[in-house]
């Protein structure tokens, strides 16, 4: 079941750059106007306890969707779903086209080194800094079926 949820995000999110947060974290980012950067662990992460290289850096980690069959290998890593079957809900913020040139790739980890972080090749991308709301050009919340269903339910907030 979760692979099959995981295909539809990603055929969803074809070509796109996306955050995937819990709905409960979401409350905080739209307080805020932003995602921050998980800078020492300040925020707890579905994607259990590691060191993440973007946040080390001052940044926030994104799933870069735009070449799937380079993106997809890699997506076990570091799954969305896990937070979809830990709390029921996902919530999806897309990426504003324009801040895509502001992106640092995960190779940038080729030049300065991991130093004990990781990363997840060819599908983790990061943005330096605070992500306004205003640079996100969707946003989504993704409920998995209370009842067995092979479709995801998501609602498009904006």
């Amino acid at each position: 079941m979760s692979a099959l949820f995981l295909d539809q995000l990603i055929n969803f999110f074809n070509g796109s750059i996306v955050h995937f947060t819990s709905f409960e974290a979401f409350k905080s980012i739209y307080e805020d106007k932003a995602i921050k950067p998980n800078i020492d662990a300040k925020y707890s992460s579905s994607f259990g306890r590691y060191k993440p290289y973007f946040a080390s850096k001052g940044c926030v980690s994104f799933f870069d969707f735009r070449e799937l069959e380079k993106s997809t290998g890699n997506v076990g890593s570091c799954n969305p779903i896990t937070i979809l079957n830990q709390t029921g809900r996902l919530v999806a913020l897309e990426l504003s086209k324009t801040k895509y040139s502001s992106l640092i790739s995960w190779e940038d980890c080729k030049i300065h080194g991991l130093n004990g972080c990781n990363i997840v090749p060819n599908l983790e991308v990061g943005f330096r800094g605070d992500v306004s709301l205003g640079d996100i050009s969707k946003i989504c919340v993704i409920t998995k079926p209370k009842v067995y269903s092979a479709r995801l339910q998501i609602k498009i907030l904006s």
